[in-house]
């Protein structure tokens, strides 16, 4: 089972991973690619990127080793198909996805008859003050906050529009609370999935 995570930048993907991973170690990450630096705040869960250069990820892109890739606040992602399809081979594995790279996984998923294997979180951040903290946090003064804000609230009305069975979680409240209610659903997902015939 794959369970993805989706949300704006700086709605706390990678500490619900580290969260849900702490809360319940069978649950791994699934490995993405990044041209991004790595974080110095110490967000990042051991498994969840691998930092490349530019060359690299274009060779490995060439290669057709990714889904596809993303351009990201002018850095790219990318997953190894073979991490995709390894993770619907069993156990929960979860990726922090932004809504574009959710839609084609979707169809992956689709494609190799597992659609029904995916089940997708979607964190917000409804508080603007608290948006403009988290994200002046990470990107610094220099940083474009004002367009970074209107892209959040932009991915998360298209989250909303989008079809997407999301559960919606509201990324403000204590992180416990945000992991236990993330954890039930994901549960719940798992189980209807087992009673199937």
């Amino acid at each position: 089972m794959i369970v993805t995570i989706t949300g704006p930048s700086a709605a706390g993907k990678s500490r619900l991973l580290r969260n849900l991973i702490h809360a319940d170690p069978s649950i791994k990450p699934i490995l993405s690619m990044t041209t991004r630096a790595m974080r110095m705040d110490g967000d990042e869960v051991p498994g969840e990127y691998r930092h490349v250069d530019m060359a690299t990820f274009k060779a490995e892109f060439e290669n057709q080793l990714y889904l596809k890739e993303y351009e990201v606040h002018g850095n790219l992602y990318a997953t190894y198909l073979s991490d995709i399809y390894r993770a619907f081979l069993g156990g929960v594995h979860v990726a922090p996805l932004y809504l574009n790279a959710l839609k084609d996984w979707l169809e992956y998923a689709r494609l190799q008859g597992k659609a029904d294997q995916v089940c997708s979180l979607y964190l917000h951040v409804d508080d603007e003050g608290e948006l403009r903290r988290r994200l002046t946090k990470r990107a610094g003064q220099n940083g474009d906050i004002e367009r970074r804000i209107s892209d959040c609230r932009s991915w998360t009305d298209e989250a909303r529009q989008s079809g997407i069975p999301f559960h919606f979680l509201s990324a403000v409240p204590p992180q416990e609370e945000v992991c236990a209610s993330a954890l039930a659903h994901i549960r719940a997902f798992s189980n209807s999935k087992r009673t199937l015939p």
